[in-house]
């Protein structure tokens, strides 16, 4: 079994938090500081767990250092957006994403939404779709980067391209939102992305599990 789907589990201090803790503690200190999940109750338990999945997550892909990206550590997207939106309000950004997202048969979860009702901010914008041919779109935004926003689009290695999902995410940006893109930078991935693209679904697919239990087991 998965690590980060096993139940929780209570620590002497009270705290509660999933098994997999121990083995990030240090990297999480470094990231999160006094934000680390010391808790009681079962409700804020989960929550930790999310919390702890969703910064591994993060921090592993798209702000890694130059040297993890020199080793082949890092995941490249088959298509990498960057655009902004100056004075859109993010709110309505992220409505019609995850609208666009559902209208082309993706799940979606908002886990920026989630850290901002625990009052904690990560990302100012992290929505995440994943579809049943394990296909991965995200759609990011840090808090100091002001109408700024990333979309990432990621497919089952090696790289066939998407033709037409990638037209739609581009027509997307640009008609829908109206937002001026900045950047659109294709990339391949060969057979020895498989593994890790594999780790990569399964922690978005238990974050999508955590969500769900978070909010009283409720399908997104």
């Amino acid at each position: 079994m998965d690590s980060w789907s096993r139940p929780l589990t209570s620590r002497p201090n009270g705290a509660e938090c999933g098994p997999g803790v121990e083995r990030v503690a240090a990297t999480m200190k470094l990231v999160l500081g006094s934000r680390m999940c010391y808790v009681t109750s079962h409700a804020m338990g989960r929550f930790c767990r999310l919390f702890l999945m969703v910064s591994l997550v993060g921090i592993g892909i798209p702000w890694a250092s130059r040297d993890a990206r020199a080793q082949g550590l890092v995941l490249s997207a088959d298509l990498a957006v960057q655009f902004i939106c100056p004075g859109k309000e993010r709110s309505f950004l992220e409505d019609k994403v995850e609208q666009f997202l559902k209208e082309t048969r993706f799940k979606v979860l908002n886990l920026a939404r989630i850290q901002h009702e625990q009052h904690v901010v990560l990302l100012e914008t992290d929505i995440k779709g994943l579809d049943e041919n394990r296909r991965l779109i995200e759609l990011r935004s840090e808090p100091s980067a002001a109408d700024r926003y990333v979309l990432l689009l990621y497919t089952q290695p090696p790289t066939r391209r998407a033709a037409e999902l990638e037209s739609k995410v581009l027509q997307f940006v640009s008609d829908t939102l109206k937002c001026e893109m900045q950047e659109v930078t294709p990339r391949t991935k060969g057979t020895s992305a498989i593994a890790f693209y594999d780790r990569l679904i399964k922690r978005t697919e238990n974050l999508f599990l955590e969500a769900e239990r978070l909010r009283g087991g409720r399908r997104l």
